[in-house]
């Protein structure tokens, strides 16, 4: 028969189609069907198994410069908290002192400070046995009287990256009268 027709493949049937009332409606035309070659599944299998760790090795690399960030920014926020109390405690401490001196300040100002001025309490998140230095003093020259308050304050990083595990915060406030 050398002018009959090549003969006719069978359909190929989508599982939505089996599936019944169901499924979800096909779109016209059909997909082609396409059939899996051996050597195309085993690629297929063996590429996989191969990109297995391939996930966690970039998880790894990815997660570990953004934990260093989120770390760094916890760390830097801590700091700027801590200056910024230590810099809200030196002024009160200094108006504080301001107040005490102003009031009789020939006698006052001859008097320790330190002893007659007593510390209100430290901002929430000092540490009292981290305040190193705290000086009051108060020079009269002339008519002008000059009130000082230094403080020094030592803030310890949660997280030691580059060997600066420990550093020193200082205040020094003054004003004359």
């Amino acid at each position: 028969m050398a002018g009959s027709a090549p003969p006719a493949r069978r359909p190929c049937i989508s599982p939505s189609v089996s599936a019944g009332p169901l499924a979800p409606a096909r779109l016209w035309p059909p997909p082609p069907c396409r059939r899996k070659s051996w050597s195309a599944m085993s690629n297929s299998v063996f590429a996989r198994l191969g990109r297995q760790g391939a996930l966690s090795l970039e998880f790894a690399l990815a997660a570990l410069p953004f934990m260093l960030l989120f770390m760094g920014g916890i760390e830097m926020s801590r700091y700027v908290y801590t200056v910024q109390a230590v810099h809200s405690h030196a002024d009160a401490l200094l108006r504080k002192t301001l107040v005490y001196v102003g009031s009789d300040a020939q006698n006052r100002c001859l008097t320790d400070l330190a002893a007659a001025v007593t510390r209100s309490g430290l901002p929430m998140g000092l540490e009292p046995e981290r305040l190193v230095q705290e000086r009051r003093g108060c020079q009269r020259s002339g008519s002008v009287i000059l009130v000082s308050v230094d403080i020094r304050y030592r803030f310890t990083f949660a997280v030691n990256l580059f060997g600066t595990g420990e550093t020193s915060i200082t205040r020094a406030a003054q004003q004359s009268l």
